[in-house]
């Protein structure tokens, strides 16, 4: 078993986040529930627009043409579906990506790798695990597979 690393400060972290597409399907019960506090932590943060947009973590299995591989979850953005005002969606997108932007750099503090996937993901399948909701984007995490990480 590997050791456990240390959660990397914020300029190792800045420098390390990369989009990683290849993963080891490998990640550990401890790891998963440091993602899924990661989310929780972050959707209780302030929405810069001031909407209750979110982000959710769903199961493995949803990408296209073979673009994200071995991955262990993915975090999607979402906001209901009875938003349908311009301007509102805007907001909203806004405030899913400002709180998925956190967790990823939160995601690759922690040693795990990201990869933001928008249109390569099976919209439809996303979007029948979240009645109610628009998907607008995604992103792919898991322990990034060694042999194709620099």
């Amino acid at each position: 078993m590997a050791e456990k690393l240390p959660p990397m400060e914020i300029v190792e972290t800045f420098k390390r986040r990369r989009s990683e597409r290849n993963f080891d399907g490998s990640m550990t019960e401890e790891e998963r529930a440091i993602v899924e506090n990661i989310v929780k932590e972050c959707n209780e943060l302030p929405s810069i627009c001031g909407t209750n947009a979110s982000i959710a973590i769903t199961e493995p299995g949803i990408g296209r043409f073979g673009f994200v591989k071995a991955e262990s979850g993915w975090i999607v953005l979402k906001y209901p579906l009875e938003i349908t005002d311009k301007e509102e969606i805007i907001k909203y997108t806004l405030d899913a990506t400002f709180k998925a932007s956190i967790a990823v750099l939160r995601i690759v503090q922690n040693h795990l790798g990201t990869v933001w996937i928008a249109g390569t993901y099976q919209e439809a399948l996303v979007e029948s695990r979240f009645p109610g909701f628009k998907i607008p984007c995604t992103v792919a995490f898991g322990k990034v597979a060694a042999q194709l990480s620099n």
